[in-house]
């Protein structure tokens, strides 16, 4: 292999174009289109001058994707990757010292076609993704929430937060996806990252509907059997696999809407704000789960969050979206 390796590589930087003697060395290191893969790496050689920058580079290509669980797929969509990034000097630089991370990359690209195309949706995504306590470990809930706040900045419970929230799950997924394929994971500890990072997003969708809605209808209250006055609640309950944290790539998540009475109105918020819309409790937290529902569910230009199913409410899917 190592010779093979070698040859290839000397006639890749003394430029030579095709011909059929590259075949038999090109399928020995897996590839099932050679004359293909021959013209993808002279594309790749054209991007800097690698003998002298990076001399490492090809020969560890050549070995990670002969390595891989699609050679062919590999290089193919390490080439549409790399023909994305302006810079290729500071591209290939970060593989220079981090030819594990060439590995993870070449991994990914050869074993999963929608987190290749999940990372080159976004491609800043890679500097994330090399630094070692991405994929070191797994994540409790309190880490995604953290995760989420750190991409989100100031935007984190805007206006922005139905795009920002496709594109912190699309990460999360390369990064979930990618421990998997490496072997770094147990099919449990995917399941309850993926159930961790559907119970963060479905938290922040609230949250950013709760607060939508206060603005336009205040805040919801009621009065208990004592005649006092009380914040109304609303909860949203887990179930299925998401309750048993066992989600997995593909899942829908089954949910129950309830809040803590129907018997009330909105009123002015925290802050003495007054309403622009008095409605009740019951119209509030119909409006609030129907927006919770869209942010997390509705596809745009950036996909869903997560495919939504409500069928488990009492009433099945002629009832209530809400109940109390």
């Amino acid at each position: 292999m190592e010779e093979i390796i070698s040859d290839l590589c000397r006639r890749l930087y003394q430029g030579k174009g095709w011909d059929e003697s590259l075949a038999e060395p090109l399928r020995a290191l897996g590839f099932a289109e050679p004359k293909t893969a021959w013209n993808i790496v002279t594309i790749l050689a054209r991007h800097c001058h690698f003998p002298e920058l990076f001399p490492r580079f090809f020969p560890t290509l050549f070995q990670v994707v002969a390595d891989s669980y699609h050679a062919d797929l590999a290089l193919a969509n390490f080439e549409r990757f790399a023909a994305k990034i302006p810079d290729k000097d500071h591209f290939y630089s970060r593989f220079d010292g981090s030819l594990e991370f060439l590995h993870a990359l070449v991994t990914l690209f050869s074993g999963s076609q929608l987190l290749t195309d999940a990372l080159h949706s976004d491609p800043s995504h890679i500097d994330w993704l090399m630094r070692p306590e991405t994929l070191n470990k797994s994540r409790t809930r309190d880490d995604f929430m953290r995760q989420y706040h750190g991409m989100a900045g100031q935007e984190y419970n805007t206006g922005k937060v139905p795009s920002l929230l496709r594109r912190f799950k699309r990460r999360e997924y390369i990064r979930i996806g990618l421990r998997d394929l490496l072997g770094k994971a147990e099919f449990e500890e995917t399941a309850r990252d993926v159930s961790h990072l559907a119970d963060v997003c479905l938290q922040v969708a609230y949250e950013y509907a709760d607060h939508e809605c206060r603005k336009k209808y205040g805040a919801p209250r009621y009065q208990d059997a004592d005649g006092n006055e009380k914040n109304a609640e609303f909860a949203v309950l887990g179930m299925g696999k998401l309750g048993g944290g066992e989600l997995n790539f593909s899942s829908d998540i089954d949910l129950i809407y309830i809040y803590s009475s129907s018997k009330g109105e909105t009123g002015p918020d925290e802050n003495g704000s007054s309403p622009i819309l008095r409605i009740t409790t019951h119209e509030y937290f119909t409006r609030l789960a129907l927006l919770l529902t869209r942010t997390v569910n509705d596809i745009t230009s950036d996909g869903n969050v997560f495919r939504v199913d409500l069928n488990l409410r009492p009433e099945g899917r002629s009832g209530e979206i809400v109940n109390s």
